[in-house]
């Protein structure tokens, strides 16, 4: 614990911005978070393949990202309305009701329900995040050292959340990860809860409405296209999540200790690319070289996956840390890029932002669905590598860079 808290104050120290009391806890609070994200995100479809089949998973997933979506806005609505602080403390109690109910439940339906509300209420835990941090920032030309920051001790967090996922799931015994999972956003609404309490009056400003905003973003070339490449890294990351622990424990023979610890030493590559990567945006490149090295490198290890066939563990950590390496790029570019052109009032366009993900969650496992049906199992990361480097190339070469 006092290695994790060491490693906190090394990387918020290193922005610029005075170590206040509110992104203290906020950076702080964002790394409970991510270890009840991580734990409960890979375990999810191993959970669920007890009471269904892999396809059947795939719409699960989809199902759920639909109902995201649908409420994504009724959320924005609520939050102009109670107040970010209420409307965190609100959801944070959901998320831990429904993940603590999910670690006993052994019945079908109620097992698809409690994920369906645990999936929500994690994208709409990370919106509200978005919204602080825009809140309590003041610089644009900081975004990108604090946004590194942020992901930088998400990607710590991480770590962790691998290594106990491996250590507490063993022998398929999901319920003690839901439960510590649960347990984990128990200090994040004391931190973030008690830092929060008077969040600056804009986020009461009126927004602009959906029509008009999506109107405004089809007008923007840039922030169209940044959208889109969001949108792809997100669905790699649905590869990475759904089906990427199947692969690797149903098929490749790996254990879940050697998968967790797979993942956390694979975590390393967003710590070494994410803070590094926003400083030189912010003073050198800007965004778009970066984005190509990332697409490059991430798409290149979706499509390797394909064709390592052995439970080889030098192999694969190899792999998994470039292919985190060039999402690290790609996530810290396009979010750096992307909150260079909104503010914390911004709360509808940082909700479709934030949507892509269920999006991703939709479409990923239709596609997959569809792959199945004529491919292997093993051969869907070819098609996905192969998709997102084409278009992850031409929009990244349309994007007019930041400097």
């Amino acid at each position: 614990m006092e290695r994790i808290v060491f490693v906190f104050r090394r990387v918020i120290a290193r922005t610029r911005r005075p170590a206040t009391a509110v992104f203290t806890a906020i950076y702080a609070g964002s790394a409970f978070y991510m270890l009840h994200r991580l734990i409960t995100g890979y375990v999810h479809s191993s959970f669920l393949s007890q009471f269904m089949t892999e396809k059947t998973i795939g719409l699960v997933f989809s199902t759920a990202s639909i109902l995201a979506l649908l409420t994504f806005f009724i959320f924005a609505k609520l939050l102009r309305k109670v107040g970010a602080h209420r409307f965190f403390l609100l959801i944070s109690l959901v998320a831990i009701f429904a993940t603590s109910l999910i670690s006993i439940t052994t019945t079908p339906v109620f097992a698809v329900a409690l994920f369906i509300t645990i999936t929500i209420a994690s994208q709409l835990l990370y919106y509200i995040f978005d919204v602080f941090i825009e809140l309590y920032s003041r610089s644009e030309t900081e975004t990108g050292r604090v946004r590194g920051t942020y992901l930088t001790i998400l990607t710590t967090s991480a770590i962790a959340a691998s290594l106990l996922m491996g250590l507490l799931v063993g022998d398929n015994e999901y319920w003690k990860g839901y439960l510590a999972a649960a347990i984990f956003l128990v200090p994040m609404v004391f931190l973030i809860g008690r830092a929060t309490k008077n969040p600056p009056p804009f986020i009461r400003s009126e927004q602009a409405e959906l029509l008009s905003t999506i109107r405004s973003i089809v007008a923007n070339r840039n922030l169209r296209i940044i959208l889109f490449l969001h949108f792809l890294l997100q669905l790699a990351f649905v590869w990475f999540v759904v089906y990427i622990p199947l692969y690797l424990t149903q098929y490749i023979g790996f254990d879940w200790l050697t998968f967790g610890t797979l993942l956390s030493i694979g975590f390393l590559g967003y710590i070494i690319t994410e803070y590094p990567a926003g400083w030189i945006a912010d003073n050198i490149l800007g965004e778009k070289e970066l984005l190509a090295t990332g697409f490059i490198i991430l798409s290149g290890t979706l499509i390797a996956m394909s064709f390592i066939t052995v439970a080889s563990f030098g192999i694969w950590v190899f792999v998994f840390l470039l292919s985190r390496a060039g999402a690290g790029l790609v996530e810290s570019m396009s979010e750096s890029y992307f909150f260079k052109q909104v503010d914390g009032s911004d709360t509808t366009t940082m909700a479709l932002f934030r949507m892509l993900r269920p999006l991703a969650t939709i479409t990923g496992p239709i596609l997959v669905t569809l792959l199945l049906i004529y491919f292997p199992f093993q051969y869907i990361f070819v098609f996905c590598g192969i998709f997102i480097l084409f278009f992850g190339l031409i929009g990244t070469l349309r994007l007019v860079d930041s400097r």
